[in-house]
C-alpha cells in the first residue's frame, strides 16, 4: 500500500509545571509505535495546539496516552482532533472516540489511552471530510447554478456580513458566496459531494458548520440526491447572527446518494459561508447543533443546546418534529382544509391579489419566493363566513405552547379534541396594520390526542380584508411571558425590520467592533 502522510492537529490542556505527560502513538496491526509526540510541564494554564505528521502504509489508530505524576490526582484534556487532507475529525461530528482504561506497554495504573475509531484511509468518510484548507477536497461546484463558492480567509470583502475567521482554526479558510455585485438577489451556488454508499442499518451522520450574518441574507439548504427527485432535508433563511452554527444530519437512505449544499443570495449584505464538512458512521450525537434525521419514509428533527466557543452558536430552542414547525415552504406539512366552512385557505407567495391589503411576502424569508397561507377578501363576502385549516393529529402529552405569525383582520386559534367543542386559545379582531404579528397560546388539553385549528373570519363585503398566517410552531416548553425577548435565540421570532428606513438592526454578540470591519 502506498505510504500516506497526514497532519494530526489537536488541542490539549495540562496542569502548568506539573510532571504529568501526554504522549501520542500510532497503533497498527496490534502494535504500538514509538512515541511520535510528547509533552509535559507546560508553562501556561491555557489550551495549547499541537501538530504532528503521521506516516503509515497501513490502517492505523491514533493513541493518546496520559501519565499522571500525581497518582490518581492528575488531570488532562484534549479537544478538536483533526486530520488534514484525508480526514478531519471534529469532536462534535457524532463519531467521538472511545475512552478506554488500559495497562498498555510501559504504562502504570494511572495511564489512560484514548483511541480513535478504526477508519481505512480509502473510506468515503475520509474522502468527504473537508476544511477547505487545501481546496475543495472531493467536492465539486454545481453546473446548473449562477455562482461558484469562493475560498475565503479572514473577513469577506462586503462590510457587515460574512464571517471574520474560519471555523476550523480561526486562521484558516472557508467557502462562501459573495452577495454583493455582480451577484444579484436569487442567484444560487451549489456544492456537490461524490456519490456516497447506502447508509446501512445505522445510517450516516453528515456534519457541517455555517455562517449566515447580514441584513439581507438569503437561504442555505441541504439536499440529498438519489435516483428519485432531490429531497430537501434542512434549510435556514435570513440573518442567524455573527457566529458559526453546527448542523448534523442523520442520513438513513438505503441507496447511493449525493449531498448538495445550496446557497441563495438574498441581497447585497448577505454573504453565506460553510466550513468543516464531515461524514461519520452511525447516528448523530445530541451534543450540539441542529440534528436532523432523514429517510424517504420519515423526517424527524431536533434542535439541541449548543455552546461551542466565542464564534459559535449558543441556543436552547427545542423543536421536536417537522410537523411541530411548518413554514409552508415545501407544502402544507400535513395541515388540511376543513369541509364545514365557507372558504379554503390558499398557499401563496409574493403579495396577495388585492392591492393595499395582505402581506407583500411571507414571514419566514421575507422574500417574494417564500410561502404562506392566505384568505382573500371580496365585495361579495358576508360577515361571519369562515375558512379553517387543521394541523396533523398530535399525541396526548405532546407540546405545551402554539406559536404563529399572522397578518389579518380577524383570526382565531383553537385546540380540537375528539368529542369536544373546539377550545378557543387565541382570538384577534380588527385591523392589525400592514405587518406580520406574533401570536402564542398555551394548550389546554394534554391527556388526549388533539389538533390545532386556525380560523379566519370574514368581516363583510370589502377588498381590503385579506388575511394570512405563517410559521406555525408547537413547543414542549411553556409559552414565554408576553413581550419578552432577549435576542438569545433569534430576533425574527418576535420582531421584523422596518421597510421605510435606511439600515437594519443586526443581531450580534461580544465586542460590537466585530460589526464594523
Amino acid at each position: 500500500t502506498p505510504k500516506t502522510e497526514m497532519c494530526v492537529r489537536f488541542w490539549y490542556w495540562l496542569p502548568a509545571g506539573s510532571p504529568d505527560s501526554l504522549t501520542v502513538y500510532l497503533l497498527s496491526n496490534g502494535e504500538l509505535s514509538e512515541a511520535i509526540w510528547q509533552q509535559s510541564g507546560v508553562p501556561s494554564l491555557s489550551w495549547e495546539v499541537a501538530e504532528v505528521t503521521v506516516s503509515s502504509s497501513a490502517e492505523f489508530r491514533v493513541v493518546f496516552r496520559y501519565k499522571s505524576g500525581h497518582g490518581h490526582k492528575g488531570l488532562v484534556a484534549v479537544d478538536d482532533i483533526s486530520f488534514s487532507r484525508e480526514c478531519i475529525f471534529d469532536p462534535k461530528n457524532g463519531n467521538l472516540p472511545d475512552t478506554l482504561p488500559t495497562s498498555g506497554p510501559g504504562s502504570t495504573p494511572s495511564g489512560v489511552r484514548l483511541q480513535s475509531p478504526r477508519l481505512p484511509l480509502s473510506s468515503p468518510y475520509c474522502q468527504i471530510l473537508c476544511s477547505f484548507e487545501d481546496g475543495l477536497c472531493v467536492w465539486v461546484q454545481g453546473a446548473e447554478d449562477q455562482l461558484d463558492w469562493i475560498s475565503g480567509s479572514g473577513p469577506t470583502e462586503t462590510p457587515n456580513t460574512g464571517p471574520t475567521v474560519d471555523h476550523t482554526t480561526g486562521k484558516g479558510k472557508y467557502l462562501y458566496i459573495k452577495s454583493s455585485l455582480p451577484s444579484v438577489r436569487g442567484h444560487m451556488a451549489q456544492l456537490k459531494s461524490p456519490l456516497l454508499p447506502s447508509a446501512g442499518d445505522v445510517g450516516h451522520c453528515f456534519t457541517f458548520w455555517h455562517h449566515m450574518f447580514g441584513a439581507t441574507v438569503g437561504s442555505l439548504r441541504m439536499l440529498l440526491q438519489t435516483t428519485d427527485p432531490r429531497n430537501k432535508v434542512w434549510q435556514k433563511s435570513g440573518n442567524q447572527g455573527d457566529e458559526w452554527q453546527l448542523v448534523q444530519i442523520h442520513v438513513t437512505l438505503q441507496s447511493v446518494y449525493q449531498v448538495i449544499l445550496e446557497a441563495t443570495v438574498g441581497g447585497e449584505a448577505g454573504d453565506i459561508a460553510i466550513d468543516d464538512l464531515s461524514l461519520s458512521y452511525g447516528p448523530c450525537t445530541a451534543s450540539s447543533g441542529d440534528i436532523f434525521s432523514h429517510s424517504i419514509e420519515e423526517k424527524i428533527w431536533s434542535l439541541y443546546a449548543s455552546s461551542t466557543g466565542a464564534h459559535n452558536r449558543y441556543s436552547t430552542t427545542i423543536i421536536p418534529s417537522p410537523a411541530d414547525l411548518c413554514d409552508f415552504e415545501e407544502g402544507n406539512c400535513g395541515w388540511q382544509q376543513q369541509t364545514d366552512d365557507d372558504f379554503d385557505w390558499v398557499r401563496q407567495s409574493g403579495p396577495t391579489h388585492n392591492p393595499n391589503t395582505g402581506p407583500d411576502s411571507d414571514h419566514t424569508t421575507n422574500a417574494p419566493s417564500g410561502h404562506y397561507y392566505y384568505l382573500s377578501s371580496s365585495n361579495t363576502d358576508r360577515a361571519g363566513q369562515t375558512a379553517r385549516m387543521s394541523s396533523p393529529l398530535y399525541p396526548s402529552g405532546k407540546n405545551s405552547c402554539v406559536q404563529l405569525w399572522y397578518h389579518m383582520l380577524c383570526l382565531n386559534i383553537y385546540q380540537q379534541v375528539a368529542g369536544e367543542t373546539p377550545a378557543l386559545l387565541f382570538s384577534k379582531m380588527g385591523d392589525q396594520g400592514q405587518l406580520w404579528r406574533f401570536a402564542q397560546a398555551g394548550l389546554l388539553f394534554h391527556d388526549r390526542p388533539y389538533r390545532v385549528m386556525v380560523e379566519g373570519v370574514k368581516a363583510g363585503p370589502t377588498q381590503v380584508g385579506d388575511m394570512a398566517f405563517d410559521d406555525v410552531m408547537l413547543t414542549d416548553a411553556p409559552c414565554p411571558s408576553p413581550g419578552h425577548c432577549d435576542f438569545e435565540i433569534n430576533m425574527s421570532r418576535r420582531s421584523k425590520q422596518g421597510k421605510d428606513d435606511d439600515e437594519d438592526w443586526l443581531r450580534g454578540r461580544g465586542n460590537s467592533s466585530i460589526q464594523h470591519r
